[in-house]
């Protein structure tokens, strides 16, 4: 009985080192794409500043019409699409963890 307790105590112990390692991980990921998105922001008005280029917008978001400009070339995002699968991925990971 004191031994299946510890090897649950011990497993109890990993798993929450997993979970706050991938925790840790997503937290540097998403600031490293914020650090870039930040960064390609300077470059942008950089290059504007100093007309460089005919088109110098590397990446460009427009709020109102959903549009990205990334390398001269335009996407739509749709945010609810982008809603439903990052609730359906969520949703996921919770199941998944439990």
């Amino acid at each position: 009985m004191v031994r299946e307790m510890e090897t649950r105590m011990e497993r109890y112990r990993r798993e929450k080192r997993h979970r706050r390692l991938r925790k840790l991980k997503f937290i540097v990921v998403l600031f490293l794409f914020i650090l870039m998105g930040y960064g390609l922001n300077i470059v942008n008005s950089t290059m504007n500043d100093l007309d460089i280029l005919e088109n110098t917008e590397i990446i460009h978001f427009d709020y109102e019409n959903n549009l990205l400009d990334f390398l001269g070339k335009t996407y739509i995002i749709d945010f609810k699409i982008l809603k439903s699968i990052l609730k359906a991925r969520i949703t996921g990971l919770l199941f998944y963890i439990n």
